[in-house]
Parts: C-alpha cells; structure tokens; sequence
C-alpha cells in the first residue's frame, strides 16, 4: 500500500512538473496528456489553472498548430469532465483561434508525435 501511495506521489508531482513547465523539454502534447490524468484523478483545479494560464498564450506563444490543437483537445476534456460551460464563455476567443487554425492548416504533414 505504502508503495502504491509513493508511485502515485511521484507520478503526480511530475505531472505537476510537466504543467508548471519545470520539466525539461515540456511541450503541450505532455501537458494535455498531463491534464488528462489530472482530470481523471478528479483534479480540476490544476486543470482549470493549466488551461487559464495558457489562453492567454494563444496567438502570441502558443502558435503551432498541433499544440493548438491539443490545447482545445485539453479544454474540451476539462469541460466534459466538469460539467461547467461557463468556462467555454471564457475561452471563446482562444478556442476560435485554434479553430482557424485547424480549419487552414487541417492538411498540412506534420508527422506522427510517436516519431519524433
């Protein structure tokens, strides 16, 4: 048991790591697979946080198109998981960013993230 607690102990501090950006080569894919734990762990507050500190990144530091969209991947998670559209009314300007972003660049390659 006491193992168990340690496992998930470290488990979450890395994924705690990994959204503070105190973790070395952090990208957004790690950051929504990151939020996707919390939130199955019944952590939204970390999401909520997570997904609050990067919208305002959204055209100015966060450009790709791929991390746009995991970003909206992640948002869409968070709001499925609570229940809870008033964060949908906050974000609108960021979520239609990576909207348009998809829309013209659905066709472009950008290899498998398994590759890389």
């Amino acid at each position: 048991m006491w193992t168990e607690f340690l496992k998930k102990r470290k488990r979450m501090d890395l994924m705690k790591a990994i959204l503070d950006h105190r973790h070395e080569n952090v990208n957004m894919r790690d950051s929504a697979f990151a939020c996707c734990y919390f939130l199955k762990s019944g952590r939204y507050g970390i999401v909520r946080r997570f997904i609050g500190s990067t919208a305002k990144e959204i055209g100015i530091r966060i450009n790709g198109c791929l991390d746009l969209a995991f970003w909206l991947w992640t948002m869409g998670e968070y709001l499925k998981a609570v229940k809870d559209l008033r964060e949908l009314d906050k974000r609108k300007k960021a979520i239609h960013h990576c909207i348009e972003c998809i829309k013209a660049n659905w066709d472009k390659d950008y290899g498998h993230w398994l590759e890389e």
